[in-house]
């Protein structure tokens, strides 16, 4: 559903998505243009505490958001990671690219939780 969301959403312009799951380790950021997927970073530790699966025109802050972590990745990997370094990669080029965070103390901002109520609201909505 996601992937059909933004596609709508996207249809006059740019839309990015950053989805997380903390209690599975698993992160995405994804950017849709004009009703296209530009590109997507998925982070899912059970596929392996380094894995990374790129698709796509990716922002330039990828390369920096991947250095950092997968430097600390492997200054933690001398063990048992206690730490999933890798999860924070697409969450780090999603605020690269919207200045938004989920996480962040403060960003001077209210925001408001919104839910689509239907399907057929939405269109009605934007008249499609």
């Amino acid at each position: 559903m996601a992937d059909a969301l933004l596609a709508d959403i996207s249809k006059p312009g740019d839309a990015v998505g950053c989805f997380i799951e903390e209690h599975v380790m698993y992160s995405a950021a994804v950017q849709w243009r004009q009703g296209a997927k530009v590109w997507s970073i998925v982070h899912d530790s059970d596929k392996g505490i380094m894995h990374l699966d790129v698709a796509g025109d990716v922002p330039e802050a990828l390369s920096v958001a991947r250095a950092r972590c997968d430097a600390a990745q492997r200054l933690d990997h001398a063990g048992d990671p206690e730490v999933d370094h890798m999860f924070d990669i697409p969450v780090d080029v999603a605020q690269a690219v919207t200045g938004f965070r989920h996480d962040a103390p403060d960003m001077g901002v209210d925001l408001e939780v919104l839910e689509v109520a239907s399907r057929g609201w939405w269109r009605r909505l934007l008249g499609r």
